[in-house]
């Protein structure tokens, strides 16, 4: 059986896709790093006590007492490691990711 080229034709596709469309890409990627960054902004914002406070109402809310509670716990973990800044970092890039999903 003969060996198809594939991972050639892929390489040429990918560089004819860079040398011809990289405004869109350019225009993608700055759109998704400013989403990233105001959303980021908006949840560095307040303090993250604050913060964990209302996520816990909003669980408490949408699934219980238990639920809610439990939040605010995880929540308040987070903050005594000193990782709220990277958790949100993270919650911020989930969210784009879904927004560009949906």
């Amino acid at each position: 059986m003969p060996r198809l080229p594939f991972g050639e034709w892929v390489d040429s596709g990918v560089d004819w896709l860079q040398n011809n469309l990289s405004w869109l890409f350019d225009a993608i990627s700055a759109v998704v790093k400013g989403l990233d960054t105001g959303i980021n902004a908006v949840l560095t914002a307040p303090e993250p006590l604050l913060l964990a406070g209302i996520f816990a109402v909003i669980a408490w809310w949408l699934r219980g007492l238990l639920a809610g509670a439990l939040s605010f716990v995880g929540f308040g973990l987070i903050i005594s490691m000193e990782l709220w800044d990277d958790a949100m970092a993270t919650l911020s890039l989930v969210l784009v990711a879904t927004l560009v999903a949906i």
